[in-house]
């Protein structure tokens, strides 16, 4: 996972989780630019997007990756993590560990069948 970041370590931290096919960066650039100045962003590559070479492994493993890079972080306050389809399947992973401190969460067009091995 490449971790793309905009704004001020230590304002509100938002999370946005990309679909298929587009970036963190994109997702920053149409939802998070009008916000700047006032938050945190964290806008992962999830694998086989963008900027992270490393081919996507599953929705899990992705959630573990970005875990690891907010406890590592001392991120641990989010105010609003988003995610957008495949972002939802990471987004309801991450929701399960318990050291994180989740504010909001919006889901958009969360997978909520299991799909195959990928998604898991």
């Amino acid at each position: 996972m490449y971790i793309h970041t905009h704004g001020t370590k230590g304002d509100p931290v938002i999370i946005l989780l990309h679909p298929m096919g587009i970036t963190g960066e994109k997702m920053y650039e149409v939802l998070g630019s009008k916000f700047e100045g006032r938050y945190h962003f964290i806008t992962p590559d999830m694998g086989s997007h963008g900027s992270e070479k490393r081919v996507f492994r599953s929705a899990k493993a992705e959630a573990a990756a970005l875990h690891n890079y907010l406890q590592q972080n001392g991120l641990t306050q989010i105010r609003l993590l988003y995610g957008a389809s495949l972002g939802c399947a990471v987004s309801l992973h991450l929701l399960a560990y318990g050291d994180l401190n989740i504010e909001h969460v919006y889901l958009d067009g969360a997978p909520v069948a299991r799909l195959g091995f990928g998604m898991a």
